[in-house]
């Protein structure tokens, strides 16, 4: 007799492939609303504010990043990758240590605040900063338990509407202090505020109620994946915060205010939903762990749609940047023209080794996945402690494009052991598209492209060239696998619809 306790395997995944693609759909529907709003907000505060700024924010912000990135050792990743429900004992125990360790880091940062400027020997203004943006470490605590509880849950529909509000609640903030004269304090308010109302958010959502324990039998069982997930986090925080590590203390705020604008830039041009993908796909991923070959189509089909969502913006903002810098940023933004050629190719790079790196965390790969981020950091470091020497702070973004390299060979290779992957069908053809459109592009820019008007048009032309580039390429197949997909989206939205209605 059939264990009434066991999911059949076909339930089993087309629950997961359900909640799965319900989060990656209210996840986009929510960048939707959200990206223009970023874009808009980008464009007013490059405008409003100088490069030394957006430096002071950046540095100032690693050191909270660092923060919380130790946060919770991992646990909380630990307890989404577990297999059996967490017990109230173990949310509680994930808490109790975050605030411990919060609240220790937050009076040390109060009184490091100073030396730490100093080190730098950087704008006074600093010291405030850093201490301003402690607040949110101790904000986040209250959202912290409840935004791993909603991820276990898959409910990423309640995550998207909750981002949502206080991502838009950070650009309308940011942009409103900096048109009142606030200068980087502008980040700062808005930083805080938002956090705030995602925090609440958080908590009124997840049915979680604070608690404290100290369930050790749970902490030394979660510190073996959680302490080498959690280093992986580290690894990759040394390794993105170059600009403010190196080419700070070597080039000044201006520096990274250049290299952190062309980050920023690219980041949403193509980051943007690879994060969504990666982030919705980890708990899905992780109830799949002991099923393969579900896993290695499902990570094609990633790649895949990925790559078509990611090519053409990547492509057209590549070849329009000039432009796009003199007609929308202003040209007080043209020193970073290289670095965001630079760092578009990192960005291309992101999207495969985020989501692969995730899915090597979420079927319990951790120690592999710490080997390829310490040696993709120690990579980058290398490279740019020679390159800086020779293109100034461009080197910072040209280690970035270099050492990619690195991890997307050796992840590809990983993941083609254990299952085949058409690397041609999901990558090859994205990327060559991407090419064609982004070379018509950029000759349609040299000879059409005068002013705003012109500029978003041959923005637009960028755009429809990638799926005709991408019909030339596959031809019938990709307008069969584009017609699948939608309807499989629709039923989902459609569901969704259903159930909030």
């Amino acid at each position: 007799m059939a264990d009434p306790n066991v999911e059949e395997p076909l339930h089993f995944f087309d629950r997961i492939r359900y909640r799965t693609i319900k989060g990656v759909v209210a996840m986009f529907l929510r960048q939707f609303i959200v990206m223009p709003v970023s874009l808009v907000a980008s464009v007013l505060l490059a405008r409003l504010l100088q490069p030394n700024d957006f430096g002071i924010y950046a540095i100032a912000s690693f050191w909270i990043y660092i923060i919380v990135g130790f946060r919770d050792l991992g646990f909380g990743a630990a307890l989404i990758q577990q297999r059996s429900e967490p017990s109230r004992s173990e949310w509680n125990t994930i808490f109790t240590f975050q605030s411990i360790f919060v609240l220790l880091t937050v009076a040390g940062l109060y009184f490091l605040a100073g030396p730490l400027t100093a080190f730098y020997q950087m704008d006074p203004r600093m010291i405030w900063v850093i201490r301003g943006l402690s607040l949110v470490l101790l904000i986040g605590l209250l959202g912290s338990v409840p935004n791993v509880i909603l991820e276990r849950r898959l409910a990423y529909d309640v995550i998207a509407k909750i981002d949502g509000a206080a991502t838009l609640l950070f650009h309308a903030s940011a942009v409103g202090l900096a048109l009142m004269g606030f200068g980087v304090w502008s980040f700062i308010h808005a930083a805080i505020a938002s956090e705030l109302v995602r925090a609440v958010l958080l908590f009124w959502r997840s049915s979680w109620r604070i608690g404290f324990s100290w369930n050790k039998s749970f902490l030394r069982s979660a510190l073996k994946f959680g302490s080498l997930y959690q280093l992986g986090g580290l690894t990759s925080l040394l390794r993105d915060n170059i600009a403010p590590l190196l080419a700070g203390p070597l080039f000044g705020l201006g520096a990274v205010g250049y290299l952190k604008w062309a980050e920023r830039t690219a980041y949403l041009t193509s980051q943007v939903f690879t994060q969504i993908v990666t982030r919705v796909s980890f708990p899905s991923f992780s109830r799949m762990q002991d099923h393969p070959e579900e896993i290695s189509q499902a990570v094609e089909k990633m790649l895949r749609y990925l790559m078509l969502a990611t090519a053409p913006t990547l492509a057209v903002g590549a070849a329009l940047i000039p432009w796009i810098i003199d007609f929308v940023f202003t040209n007080k933004w043209e020193p970073a023209t290289v670095a965001f050629y630079l760092l578009t190719v990192r960005m291309l790079g992101g999207n495969i080794t985020t989501p692969f790196i995730g899915v090597l965390n979420a079927t319990g790969r951790v120690t592999t996945s710490l080997r390829i981020l310490s040696l993709w950091t120690i990579t980058d470091w290398g490279l740019a402690l020679v390159f800086t020497r020779l293109w100034g702070f461009n080197g910072v973004a040209a280690a970035y494009a270099l050492g990619i390299a690195l991890p997307v060979v050796w992840l590809l290779r990983e993941f083609r052991r254990v299952a085949p992957i058409n690397l041609k069908y999901a990558l090859g053809h994205p990327v060559a598209a991407g090419v064609i459109a982004g070379v018509v592009t950029w000759s349609l820019g040299r000879a059409w492209v005068t002013g705003l008007p012109s500029l978003i048009a041959v923005m637009l032309l960028g755009l429809i060239l990638y799926p005709l580039s991408m019909i030339l390429i596959e031809q019938g197949r990709f307008v069969h696998d584009i017609r699948r997909e939608a309807s499989l989206v629709k039923n989902v939205v459609g569901s969704k619809l259903e159930e909030t209605g």
